[in-house]
């Protein structure tokens, strides 16, 4: 007899997911770097959509279903030591822990990606028009490449001197 545990919507996210995480990483080349951007905010909307399907969905997709306490997933890698953990519908809870983590470090790479275009984080030798097309972020790259302004050192004394200025302090600390 077969059990189809996860519906459509969980499968197409899910490989879906796999091919936004090969694309984005096919695409790291500057010459890509519209793709990379767009494969980077697919794959935050993907999480996104796991995450809502995961506490709104059917029985086998929400999170309550699958992901058990620290107790009771140490509880379950314990028996998988000793031979003898017990067989699950579905994920088991190291499974649960591992689909929780891929969800938060894709999540987090999207969101930091996102980050370092965006004008508040990274505004060193941005051009004053943006060219992305997202609010608030630049498709030009976040640090100056003119040779007077290369050096990590310079780099981050523009850094702080921004940030020092806007805070107020007029000394910010040094680099060598």
């Amino acid at each position: 007899m077969t059990v189809r545990v996860w519906d459509p919507i969980v499968r197409i996210v899910h490989w879906a997911l796999a091919l936004a995480v090969v694309l984005g990483w096919a695409t790291t080349a500057a010459l890509l770097s519209g793709w990379h951007e767009a494969v980077g905010d697919g794959a935050f909307a993907l999480v996104a959509v796991r995450v809502v399907w995961g506490v709104l969905g059917p029985r086998f997709a929400r999170f309550a279903q699958f992901v058990r306490s620290p107790r009771a997933t140490w509880a379950y890698a314990g028996d998988v030591v000793r031979g003898r953990a017990r067989r699950h519908l579905g994920h088991n809870p190291l499974g649960a822990w591992m689909v929780l983590s891929l969800l938060a470090c894709i999540a987090g790479l999207a969101a930091t990606g996102w980050l370092y275009g965006t004008d508040e984080f990274w505004a060193i030798g941005q051009s004053s028009e943006s060219t992305s097309r997202w609010p608030g972020r630049s498709s030009s790259s976040a640090l100056s490449t003119s040779p007077e302004s290369s050096s990590p050192a310079s780099s981050t004394a523009k850094i702080w001197s921004r940030r020092c200025s806007t805070a107020g302090s007029a000394n910010p600390p040094r680099t060598t």
